[in-house]
């Protein structure tokens, strides 16, 4: 479903893809994933076309921070590239993320200083607005990840639930943890046939 986006306005050239601001810059962002040892591995990277933005990230004036939110799972996290690197690799556990993982990277002033540069629209190009530490002044086009763990039967639910034949009907259930891909309920026989 697409997402919709409200018209936003900034009092400072915003450069994202809803916005006019810039004449041909993009910023593009790259996300894949892999499973691997019962963790999830996310590679992010990120591409700007402007010679003026990636100099003000060489000097630290501005930073580039990934967001990445899996509502399913309850998670949003944040986490900054390194100055010198437009890629990064994150480590996290398979079971954190499942279904639709949203991510967009946000270009963010580091410090006060004054926006310029020779790529603005016909509105912008003869102002110089300030931009404060810690203004958002651009964000990248939104991925998302569809997270499937590998399980047996056809459910989609990181949850599964098997019976012991050992456990006596008085028996309570069992937790397994040990799954990479699935938390393990382990119930008496009456209680597996009532599931």
């Amino acid at each position: 479903m697409p997402k919709n986006r409200r018209y936003k306005t900034y009092p400072f050239p915003y450069l994202a893809d809803f916005s006019k601001d810039y004449l041909k810059t993009k910023f593009d962002l790259e996300i894949g994933y892999k499973f691997e040892k019962g963790n999830i591995l996310i590679k992010a990277g990120y591409s700007i076309n402007n010679e003026e933005i990636v100099d003000s990230l060489k000097d630290n004036t501005l930073k580039v921070v990934l967001k990445m939110v899996c509502s399913s799972m309850g998670l949003s996290k944040t986490v900054p590239f390194k100055k010198d690197r437009n890629d990064m690799q994150l480590t996290l556990d398979s079971m954190s993320l499942d279904g639709e993982v949203d991510f967009t990277a946000y270009l963010i002033a580091n410090d006060d200083f004054t926006l310029q540069n020779t790529d603005f629209s016909t509105f912008w190009q003869n102002e110089s607005p300030v931009v404060k530490s810690g203004n958002v002044i651009g964000e990248s086009n939104d991925r998302t990840l569809t997270i499937t763990h590998m399980k047996s039967g056809s459910k989609k639910s990181i949850f599964k639930f098997m019976p012991d034949p050992k456990k006596e009907d008085s028996d309570p259930y069992s937790v397994i943890l040990d799954d990479k891909d699935a938390i393990i309920f382990k119930l008496n026989k009456t209680m597996f046939r009532v599931f």
